[in-house]
């Protein structure tokens, strides 16, 4: 409420702060910035008007959005460009067994390939096929993956590839791996092939 804000602004002066850094960007954020100005507040470093949900970011990492980055960079704030390391998710020393790849029967070199989430952005089941083919004419072995929703298309996948020798099927793990699964996956193959999804943003922060 609007008492709410005024109360919280009183705080925010009385501790003494003399910057603050809005992260949020919400129509919220400004009528607190609003009301930290009658209290001749600290300096406010953010949107002049409330951002969308697409620019806004929670906190100043390499993810927030263009619009955040702008107001953080501005305010002197350095920002990595590359994506988070993800790293730590690839244990060292002796793994379970369910993180290997031969849990999941897969032996030799082997690809991902990751079929977008939304189906609008996902590429024809054939041209999947057909880097499953070129794939296994070099002796790799495409592995799909995804969550359930995408099993009906990794049959698809499978269906457009058509008869196939023995050990150049395509391994379809839609909905059969977890993300420490996936990780471990993504360390050993050979490459990944992929549309945007959730696997994508993993696989390219290992």
């Amino acid at each position: 409420t609007k008492t709410d804000r005024h109360e919280l602004a009183g705080k925010l002066k009385r501790v003494g702060y003399t910057v603050v850094y809005d992260l949020d960007g919400t129509r919220e954020s400004m009528e607190l910035r609003g009301a930290l100005r009658a209290f001749r507040g600290p300096e406010w470093i953010g949107p002049k008007r409330p951002l969308s949900e697409g620019k806004r970011a929670l906190a100043p990492t390499p993810l927030a959005g263009p619009g955040m980055r702008k107001h953080l960079r501005g305010a002197g704030l350095q920002l990595d460009e590359r994506l988070p390391d993800l790293s730590w998710s690839s244990l060292s020393g002796e793994k379970p067994a369910n993180l290997d790849p031969t849990w999941f029967g897969l032996r030799g070199n082997y690809a991902l390939l990751i079929p977008a989430s939304n189906q609008a952005h996902r590429w024809p089941a054939e041209h999947y096929a057909h880097l499953a083919r070129h794939f296994a004419g070099l002796g790799i072995t495409s592995v799909i993956v995804g969550d359930e929703d995408v099993a009906p298309f990794a049959s698809a996948i499978a269906d457009a590839i058509g008869p196939v020798s023995r050990g150049q099927a395509p391994v379809d793990l839609c909905g059969k791996v977890d993300a420490a699964q996936l990780a471990a996956l993504g360390e050993k193959a050979e490459f990944f092939v992929a549309g945007p999804s959730d696997e994508l943003h993993l696989m390219a922060s290992m």
